[in-house]
């Protein structure tokens, strides 16, 4: 049957249902890649591919293939929010706490309230120094905290903790 709907949206469209009817996860991913592959407006394209990760995570709990899928999903629109957040959802559960921290990053560049980018910095903060001992990176969330508000006292008491604890303050 794909052989002769491979480029009908219609056809593609009528596949994909009945797939989705009978649970058909693996099926009915590669018939909405290729009606993604095949869509003029990008929101629909996107639609399709947010489609494809949320089949991955929710109903084949497919975390490896989900997160290809939302990266896919960046390729097409880069810092899009939900694929954003979808990743730091499953680096979170996965430990992964270096490739969370490229997602924290693409968020701060995203947010636009100083309090969304605060709480972004303080927790790249915490993973750097708690999860990739890396305290120099996480001098330089707090101190990314203090250029927002200089009076920041949990930022200023981070960072006396932070050059303590490497005998930088002295």
């Amino acid at each position: 049957l794909l052989e002769v709907t491979d480029d009908h949206p219609l056809g593609l469209s009528e596949l994909d249902r009945l797939l989705y009817q009978q649970k058909d996860w693996v099926e009915m991913i590669k018939i909405v890649e290729r009606r993604a592959e095949l869509a003029d407006d990008p929101d629909d394209r996107l639609s399709l591919l947010r489609r494809v990760a949320l089949t991955h995570e929710v109903e084949r709990r497919d975390r490896p293939s989900a997160i290809e899928a939302y990266r896919n999903i960046l390729a097409v629109e880069d810092g899009e929010p939900g694929a954003l957040d979808a990743l730091d959802r499953l680096y979170s559960a996965d430990e992964n706490w270096s490739e969370l921290a490229q997602v924290l990053l693409r968020k701060v560049e995203n947010a636009t309230e100083d309090g969304a980018r605060r709480a972004l910095h303080l927790e790249l903060s915490e993973i750097y120094r708690d999860k990739t001992n890396d305290v120099f990176e996480a001098i330089g969330q707090v101190r990314a905290m203090l250029e927002i508000d200089s009076d920041d006292r949990e930022a200023l008491a981070s960072l006396v903790s932070l050059y303590e604890s490497e005998s930088m303050w002295q």
